[in-house]
């Protein structure tokens, strides 16, 4: 068994859903069909965030196979698989990757996570001095910096420290 693969004069593949402009010479080159014996994927489960590409290709054998895997998410809303298995995350959840070539399955799992916060620091310092009946901005720091929910919430505590000088400063609770 064999088949043919159309080029062009200077190798490239040629694709008959190309539009042609000109005239062009095709070469047929002849290939040996090496039919897959084996379809699998090097682990049963992964885990990977939300908004995170990773590459999960299933592993075919002989490795010169001439076949292409298809691949497919149960779960298009949890993540999305392209053809060549990269999995991106959109939202939490798990479901399962199956991978597909002349009549082979590889199923694992993919479970997407949010990525989550880990530390939160304010630009200006540990602690910030506020003047009686004054205001002032605060920036936060998120870590990580790529998490995936950012949303901060500030609550005013009833926190007053009062120095020897008598001077009141406030402090804040913080949660997020």
């Amino acid at each position: 068994k064999a088949f043919v693969t159309w080029m062009t004069e200077d190798n490239k593949v040629f694709s008959f859903l190309t539009p042609v402009t000109e005239d062009i010479t095709l070469i047929a080159k002849m290939k040996d069909y090496i039919k897959p014996t084996g379809l699998a994927y090097a682990n049963p489960s992964y885990e990977i965030y939300v908004k995170e590409n990773k590459s999960l290709p299933a592993v075919v054998t002989p490795g010169n196979t001439t076949e292409t895997i298809m691949y497919e998410s149960s779960d298009p809303s949890i993540f999305s698989v392209d053809n060549k298995g990269v999995v991106t995350g959109l939202k939490e959840g798990t479901a399962t990757l199956t991978a597909k070539v002349e009549g082979l399955t590889a199923i694992t799992t993919v479970t997407v996570k949010e990525k989550t916060v880990t530390g939160l620091t304010i630009q200006e310092g540990n602690s910030y001095r506020i003047a009686k009946g004054k205001s002032a901005v605060l920036h936060p720091v998120i870590v990580p910096e790529d998490a995936t929910n950012k949303t901060i919430t500030f609550k005013s505590g009833n926190w007053i420290r009062v120095s020897q000088r008598g001077n009141e400063s406030g402090f804040f609770g913080c949660t997020f």
